[in-house]
């Protein structure tokens, strides 16, 4: 585990070492694989999961590469940074 992201009191995420991140909505009694992610050049995986409120947050698994979600955490997309 690299980093942890508490959103309310249900919903949590979690950036692991092996190229995913995993979040509950349960408050944590069950967790699930919200980004998994390969890349054969990211060492050490996910570094960072960050939330700025309850909506909006970044995971980033290396350089250069960002996900965002605008929900929660439901969805997350991938950017590439120039």
């Amino acid at each position: 585990m690299w980093d942890v992201a508490v959103v309310s009191k249900e919903r949590a995420f979690i950036a692991l070492i092996h190229q995913s991140v995993i979040g509950t909505t349960d408050g944590g009694q069950t967790w699930n694989d919200v980004i998994d992610f390969f890349d054969g050049n990211a060492i050490g995986g996910f570094r960072r999961v960050i939330f700025v409120d309850e909506l909006h947050g970044w995971a980033t698994p290396g350089q250069n590469l960002i996900f965002r979600t605008r929900d929660g955490g439901a969805t997350w997309e991938q950017i590439e940074i120039p």
